[in-house]
C-alpha cells in the first residue's frame, strides 16, 4: 500500500511513523468502523484551522475549507465561541492563534538550545539551568496567557503549550539544581498541567489512542513522586478526584 494513497484529515485516525530507516508503518490510533477511510495528518504538529488551511494549500496545493468538517471538534477550535477566519492564500498574522503558535515555537527554539547546551556540559554551574528555570515561568505565562486570548480553556492550541511547560519542567528535575520546597512546587505546577493536558489529549485523539501513553506515564510519576515527598501538599491541592491518598493511589482520569 503506497502511503500517497492514504488522504489527509485534520482529525485523523491513524499516524505514519518510521520505526526503522527504510520503511513507514501507518497505525490507527483509535476504532475504526467498517467502509470508513484510513486518514493521516500531512502537518507535522498540531494547528489552528487557519494554519492548517495555509500551510496545507501551500504545501499540498488542496483547500480543507473556511468551516470544521467535523462538529465534534469545532469546541477545540473556536476563538471566543466562533471559528475565526481563514484563507487559504494568506495569514492573519494579527490573529491570536497566529501569535500564540508563533511564541509557542520560539520558546520551543529556546527550550531546544537549553537541550543542546546541557548535553555539552551537565554540570549544575551551567547557566543555562537558570535560564530553563525562567523558560518554565515563561512557558506556564503562555498557557496562562493563550488561555485568556482564545477565550477557550480547551482550544487545541494550548496542547503544545502544556506540552512544552512540562517537557521543560521534567528537564529541570534532571539538573538537580531545586531545593526541597521548589522542586515540590515544580511538582504541583507540573501534575495541573499534566491532568490539563491529558484531558485535552483525550478530547482530541479520544481515549484509547496512544498520544496519551506519554501523558499518563508522566502523570503517574508526579502523582507518585508527590505522594512520597509531599502527600499532604498533594491533598491540600484540592484536584477534582484526588482528595485522599486513596483517590491519589488510584490514579483517575483528570
Amino acid at each position: 500500500l503506497s502511503l500517497a494513497m492514504i488522504n489527509h484529515s485534520c482529525y485523523p485516525n491513524a499516524v505514519k511513523f518510521q520505526p526503522e530507516k527504510g520503511y513507514s508503518e501507518v497505525r490507527t490510533t483509535r476504532s475504526v468502523k467498517a467502509g470508513e477511510p484510513i486518514t493521516i495528518s500531512y502537518l507535522s504538529q498540531i494547528m489552528s484551522h487557519a494554519s492548517r488551511r495555509h500551510h496545507l494549500w501551500e504545501q499540498h496545493r488542496f483547500d480543507i475549507g473556511g468551516e470544521i468538517g467535523e462538529q465534534a471538534y469545532f469546541h477545540l477550535e473556536k476563538v471566543a465561541k466562533t471559528l475565526p477566519p481563514s484563507s487559504p492564500h494568506d495569514l492573519d498574522t494579527e490573529a491570536p492563534t497566529h501569535r500564540i503558535e508563533t511564541t509557542t515555537d520560539q520558546l520551543q527554539d529556546y527550550y531546544q538550545e537549553a537541550c543542546y547546551s546541557i548535553v555539552a556540559d551537565k554540570s549544575p554551574k551551567n547557566p543555562v539551568w537558570e535560564e530553563l528555570k525562567a523558560l518554565e515561568v515563561s512557558a506556564l505565562e503562555l498557557v496562562q496567557e493563550s488561555e485568556n486570548q482564545l477565550q477557550n480553556t480547551e482550544h487545541l492550541l494550548l496542547i503544545p503549550c502544556l506540552r512544552l511547560h512540562i517537557d521543560i519542567g521534567d528537564k529541570i528535575q534532571i539538573g538537580n539544581i531545586l531545593n526541597s520546597h521548589q522542586h515540590q512546587a515544580l511538582l504541583c505546577r507540573l501534575l495541573v498541567g499534566q491532568r490539563r493536558l491529558l484531558k485535552l489529549q483525550t478530547k482530541l485523539y479520544g481515549k484509547n489512542s496512544f498520544e496519551l501513553a506519554k501523558s499518563n506515564l508522566e502523570l503517574a510519576e508526579t502523582i507518585a513522586e508527590l505522594l512520597q515527598k509531599a502527600p499532604k501538599k498533594l491533598i491540600s491541592m484540592g484536584l477534582d478526584g484526588m482528595n485522599s491518598f486513596e483517590g491519589c493511589s488510584s490514579h483517575p482520569n483528570p
